[in-house]
């Protein structure tokens, strides 16, 4: 996960109640992981055991060192949560190529 992230994919497997949510949260890297603490950053309802994506809410900022960690709720009560995920600053990569590419490249070099 990086700064620009705007998506959080989350896998899920096990037995899911029908009408359970995960609420993504972020944290600062001292402070402690809980359900009632931390900023929500984004919520996905109604999931199931499959993979999900999380989009993030509108005006958040993910910062470099932010911890972010997903939870499952039913009813109200924290069924699971994620391991502690550390947001990365995202590196601009610049790729300049060397040679050209055609419809009969099998190859080329950067």
């Amino acid at each position: 996960m990086t700064t620009n992230s705007k998506v959080i994919p989350i896998e899920l497997s096990g037995q899911i109640p029908n009408g359970a949510m995960v609420l993504v949260k972020k944290f600062a890297a001292d402070e402690t992981i809980a359900t009632d603490k931390g900023t929500p950053v984004g919520m996905s309802f109604n999931v199931s055991d499959q993979t999900t994506a999380v989009n993030l809410n509108d005006g958040v900022v993910l910062e470099e060192g932010d911890v972010i960690v997903a939870f499952v709720l039913s009813g109200g009560n924290a069924l699971a949560q994620s391991e502690a995920c550390t947001v990365m600053k995202r590196v601009p990569v610049n790729v300049e190529y060397r040679s050209n590419i055609t419809t009969e490249s099998s190859s080329f070099t950067i």
